[in-house]
């Protein structure tokens, strides 16, 4: 195990600290699809390299259907999940859970209002928010969305008694904080300027994984 720490702490430090998009791309697992949505990425966002505190403080490490995840402590000593996946060579960092990524960037997702599903990182919560063509309570439960870095906010809704709903409630009554999920979301005709449609529940927490079972991350208030 302590070997297995030991080398996920030397590529988490080398990838929180690269300088350049390559040096992100070379902890990250070499797929032609993956790459070009990093390079896009980080047209639109900073590069901002870091050193962390710790990496593991506690020595352990959590694994999940091949999926590896430490707890790194951030200069301002917050602590995040970062998380990786175990190939032939050694460990890739799971780039997109780390930034939160979306299919579309949150500035721009109002204006485009795409009308087929889109896949977003959101964090979530219950609201009380119905207007436009989602005013009918009854037909419809509410959620807040908001991007990872709590700049931007959508308004999600799923028809009550839906698979969706029972896949987003199931969890509530277990935590008093928002909770991160990856979702595919979509505008309607009838949207108002920030309300869509959560078609799918792809999966909790913002690691893709072979399914949803399992439990979402709070969201620190």
């Amino acid at each position: 195990l302590e070997v297995e720490v030991s080398k996920l702490e030397d590529l988490v430090k080398k990838f929180l600290g690269a300088k350049t998009v390559e040096e992100v791309l070379a902890a990250t697992h070499r797929d032609p699809v993956l790459e070009q949505k990093i390079r896009d990425y980080y047209r639109l966002h900073r590069l901002s390299p870091f050193m962390p505190k710790a990496v593991a403080p506690d020595g352990r490490i959590r694994r999940n259907r091949g999926l590896w995840a430490v707890d790194v402590m951030l200069p301002d000593y917050s602590v995040k999940s970062i998380a990786a996946k175990r190939m032939d060579d050694g460990y890739v960092i799971d780039w997109e859970s780390w930034v939160g990524y979306s299919d579309i960037p949150w500035a721009e997702v109002r204006k485009v209002r795409p009308k087929e599903p889109v896949l977003f990182r959101v964090i979530c919560s219950p609201v009380n928010y119905y207007n436009f063509g989602f005013a009918d309570d009854r037909k419809w439960r509410s959620y807040r969305l908001q991007s990872p870095d709590r700049k931007h906010t959508l308004y999600g809704y799923v028809e009550r008694l839906s698979i969706q709903e029972s896949m987003l409630t199931r969890h509530e009554v277990k935590s008093d904080r928002p909770l991160a999920y990856i979702l595919r979301i979509r505008f309607t005709d009838e949207s108002g300027p920030d309300q869509v449609i959560i078609e799918e529940v792809v999966d909790s927490g913002w690691v893709r994984t072979a399914s949803a079972e399992s439990a979402p991350v709070q969201v620190l208030e």
